[in-house]
């Protein structure tokens, strides 16, 4: 890797998250599924607006989140190893415990 390609590189990964294309849901299911398969980048959780649940963010530069949650409830989507599928929704759920953890913390 040269100088140019690392500062160009580190450019990229400052580009502040609004400028960044995410895709954001709250299913479990899904976001194991995004994780496992390697679709998009897992960025992160968060408590839902509206304080109902927790969502998950995804860096989704070819804006491709909805057309893979359609096959994915459509049960259309590229098969996933069980193993993998199961250890990223444990993951998330580890995820959802956490920042729940973090809000009831701050509410206090």
């Amino acid at each position: 890797m040269t100088v140019r390609s690392s500062v160009l590189s580190a450019a990229r990964a400052a580009v502040p998250a609004p400028l960044r294309q995410r895709f954001t849901i709250s299913n479990t299911n899904l976001g194991g599924y995004l994780i496992a398969t390697n679709r998009m980048r897992y960025c992160g959780a968060r408590m839902a607006a509206n304080h109902d649940g927790v969502e998950f963010r995804f860096d989704d530069p070819e804006t491709a989140g909805p057309q893979l949650e359609r096959r994915f409830k459509t049960g259309t989507a590229e098969p996933v190893e069980l193993r993998g599928l199961i250890e990223a929704q444990g993951f998330l759920k580890s995820e959802v415990k956490r920042v729940r953890m973090l809000v009831k913390h701050v509410d206090e």
